[in-house]
């Protein structure tokens, strides 16, 4: 079977799963639906793979983005596979609520908590101090409800679903390293979903046993910080990272100087 997979990054996952959970023979064609959208690739140089696929897995791409979206009925990449072809949609999984704050880009994701301290007048001092006291109010539960309820939202016209498991597993086993980079107990779970999609109740999983919890070699990890175990409440680790605190006090350093920055180019606007 020739699958060609259009996702983000965590179509790697997708691919390195597929061939451990059943005996069938696939060859693939992974191609990283941003790096087509910001230009970076071409469509030329992947649209006869595509063409000529069994199957077309991806993640949904708004129709905003023309050719390059996923919307059915619209002449896209989801129209461009041949007659007959099979297509399955699998959701984005992100979840930002596991960490206190992360740098994100250029900015540092989760930075309200610092924001309150600064605008109270805090020294950047008086901000590390809160935070090596326990004092910061970093919003976990806000913050996993609304993480919760984008997935639900992004996977109602998915024909895959990871909603329940993640909400049920995210804080006793490891799910994810950043928020955009799933374990791979989400990427068995999603590709056994299309394995049934396919095959259905013919399809049985393969006797993998253990393997690498990050099979598909995503980079990054966050540290978990006392924060994420004694505030949301992570039950999968019991002890913080060594080198948590250090972790989270260079971020906050980092947005307290984007903060006092911007409140300069606020002033010299006004």
């Amino acid at each position: 079977m020739k699958i060609f997979i259009y996702s983000n990054c965590q179509g790697a996952g997708v691919e390195a799963f597929l061939p451990l959970l059943t005996n069938r023979e696939f060859t693939f064609r992974r191609v990283e639906n941003y790096r087509v959208i910001n230009g970076e690739i071409s469509v030329d140089t992947f649209l006869d793979d595509l063409k000529t696929s069994d199957l077309l897995i991806y993640q949904p791409v708004g129709s905003n983005h023309g050719f390059l979206s996923t919307t059915p009925g619209e002449d896209n990449i989801r129209s461009a596979v041949r007659q007959g072809a099979q297509a399955i949609s699998v959701p984005y999984v992100y979840n930002d609520a596991l960490w206190p704050c992360f740098v994100e880009g250029e900015s540092v994701r989760n930075g309200e908590a610092i924001d309150v301290l600064l605008e109270a007048g805090a020294t950047d001092e008086d901000v590390q101090q809160a935070y090596d006291r326990g004092e910061m109010d970093f919003r976990f539960a806000e913050r996993m409800a609304l993480s919760l309820d984008t997935l639900r939202q992004r996977e109602a016209d998915t024909d895959v679903k990871m909603h329940a498991m993640v909400a049920e597993q995210l804080l006793s086993t490891e799910l994810l390293f950043t928020q955009n980079h799933p374990s791979s107990v989400i990427f068995r779970e999603m590709t056994s979903q299309i394995c049934r999609l396919l095959w259905g109740d013919t399809f049985q999983t393969r006797d993998i046993g253990l393997v690498d919890n990050n099979l598909a070699a995503l980079p990054g990890r966050y540290p978990l910080d006392r924060y994420s175990i004694e505030q949301l409440g992570v039950t999968f680790q019991a002890a913080p990272d060594e080198g948590a605190d250090h972790f989270y006090r260079a971020i906050l350093k980092t947005h307290c100087a984007n903060w006092r920055a911007s409140q300069a180019q606020l002033r010299k606007l006004a």
